[in-house]
């Protein structure tokens, strides 16, 4: 099997293919589309899981301009969040899905380190290479020395949920093979309370590191210690869609 990454997607209105030679190219360069492919897909994934993204957007928009940091914004906006979170999920099982969008969110816009962003990886994108589309499905396949992923969904039947369940587990497999391609230590991780002051507790103690990678890894898994999840996965889904499947215990890299 050759090194490439290949995204295919062919569903609805949409028909896109990202297909990465690998050939020859190093760590970082792998990460790069990686972190490509999770901001690619990331938003689509929400929008599927049956939640109004636009009215997250806009609440966020709002209150972010007149809130400088985003302690001030959970400390002020907190009990709001928790209201107008209520009155726009469609059920209360869609609440761990809305609670990861509106964090998602609040950490793109006071630029708190959730996953590896591309903007952050000094690589050069590998070249893509031009493939045909002719199936209705989405698939990402990932092989790179002893590395190997797959994952595919036939879409022509496909129901919204069933979209962001593949979408979920790609992006994913995209977040956390980043962290394990930089060889970025895992770290301590403290039991925690599901509550919002959690997230200010997690953020002020990751202030204490350094590195902008490990600090993202540190904020990432002990927000999703406490149920919360900065970044769009399966687990957030599965009270609202039961048969999606968890995502296998996270290991090590093939050496």
């Amino acid at each position: 099997m050759e090194d490439e990454i290949i995204l295919y997607e062919n569903y609805g209105k949409i028909e896109s293919m990202h297909h990465y030679d690998l050939t020859g190219v190093n760590e970082k360069q792998v990460v790069l589309v990686l972190a490509n492919t999770s901001e690619y897909i990331e938003r689509k994934g929400y929008e599927f899981a049956g939640i109004n993204v636009g009215e997250f957007d806009k609440f966020i928009s709002e209150k972010s301009k007149t809130h400088k940091t985003i302690d001030e914004f959970i400390e002020l906006e907190k009990k709001k969040v928790n209201k107008f979170v209520k009155t726009i999920i469609p059920t209360s099982r869609h609440m761990q899905i809305a609670e990861s969008y509106v964090i998602n969110r609040l950490f793109e816009t006071y630029a708190i380190p959730r996953k590896i962003h591309p903007k952050e990886v000094n690589a050069k994108l590998p070249k893509e290479v031009k493939c045909e589309m002719n199936e209705k499905r989405i698939a990402f396949i990932g092989h790179y020395k002893k590395w190997m992923v797959v994952k595919k969904l036939t879409t022509e039947k496909a129901e919204n949920w069933e979209l962001s369940g593949i979408l979920s587990s790609i992006n994913f497999t995209c977040v956390n093979a980043s962290f394990k391609f930089l060889k970025v230590e895992e770290p301590t991780i403290k039991k925690r309370k599901h509550k919002w002051d959690t997230i200010l507790e997690v953020l002020e103690e990751s202030n204490k590191i350094k590195d902008k990678f490990a600090k993202a890894l540190f904020i990432s898994r002990n927000l999703e210690n406490a149920r919360y999840s900065p970044y769009l996965q399966p687990r957030i889904l599965i009270k609202a869609y039961p048969d999606i499947k968890p995502p296998k215990p996270r290991g090590r890299l093939p050496k």
